[in-house]
């Protein structure tokens, strides 16, 4: 597989950290120091939210997409493919454009998918 994490870095703007990885922790792609140190918090979150979507009864509620967590500074965007089980992580600073950053992940997520 092509290192998404590194075309990530290159192509998207005020991007610090990204991650793709599958729902059972396996880990396709990682770029950034803080993206390494927070990913098993990020897989928790994911897996909480995953299983509240089972329980509120899964496609019933609509196909989960995406987890946004922000602060004055950063902003993490969490987007779930959750037929293809896997999720992608980026860490943002304050002037990302998150319309972009989803556009982007969307695409690295059609390379992602017929890859795994």
């Amino acid at each position: 597989m092509i290192n998404i994490a590194d075309k990530a870095m290159e192509e998207i703007p005020y991007i610090t950290g990204y991650a793709a990885v599958k729902f059972n922790g396996n880990i396709l792609s990682i770029a950034g120091e803080e993206t390494k140190k927070i990913l098993s918090d990020i897989q928790t979150i994911v897996k909480n939210y995953i299983n509240i979507y089972h329980i509120l009864g899964e496609y019933a509620v609509g196909i989960p997409k995406e987890i946004l967590m922000n602060t004055t500074e950063i902003t993490l965007l969490i987007r779930l493919f959750y037929n293809q089980e896997f999720f992608q992580l980026a860490l943002l600073k304050k002037d990302a454009n998150l319309g972009y950053t989803r556009y982007m992940l969307h695409q690295y997520s059609k390379v992602i998918a017929k890859e795994v």
